[in-house]
C-alpha cells in the first residue's frame, strides 16, 4: 500500500495491512466482524484517516473493481478472494522484474496487532 503511493494521516503499518487485507483479500465475516464493509471503512477513517487520493488514482479504479467483483460474488454464492486469484500473476511479473526476493523478504516482516 505504502510503496503504491497511499497515505494515511498517521501512516500506521496496522492500517496499511487491513487496509490490503480488505481491499484485495477478504471481506468476509470472519475478518470484519462485527461490522460491515461500509462500517469497518468508517473505523478505519476513524483511527487513521486516508489522505489525499491524487496519486494513487488508479489504485482507487483497482480497488474498487476488486470491490465490485467480490460483491457479484457474494451475491451469486462463490466468494473470492482476489489476492489468491491474482497472486500468481503478481508473482510472475515480479520475478520478471527481479524483484519476487525482495518482496517476499519484505512481506516476511509484515505483522497484525
Amino acid at each position: 500500500m505504502i510503496a503504491a503511493g497511499t497515505k494515511t494521516e498517521k501512516m500506521l503499518p496496522d492500517t496499511f495491512y487491513e487496509m490490503a487485507v480488505v481491499y484485495y483479500g477478504r471481506d468476509d465475516a470472519a475478518w470484519l466482524y462485527p461490522h460491515n464493509l461500509l462500517q469497518w471503512s468508517d473505523k478505519i477513517q476513524a483511527q487513521d484517516a486516508l489522505g489525499s487520493l491524487d496519486e494513487i488514482e488508479d489504485m482507487v479504479m483497482i480497488n474498487t473493481c476488486s470491490l465490485m467483483l467480490r460483491g457479484l460474488g457474494h451475491y451469486l454464492q462463490q466468494p473470492r478472494n482476489l489476492a489468491t486469484a491474482w497472486g500468481p500473476y503478481a508473482q510472475r511479473a515480479l520475478k520478471e522484474k527481479g524483484m519476487l526476493e525482495d518482496v517476499e523478504e519484505e512481506i516476511r516482516t509484515w505483522h497484525t496487532s
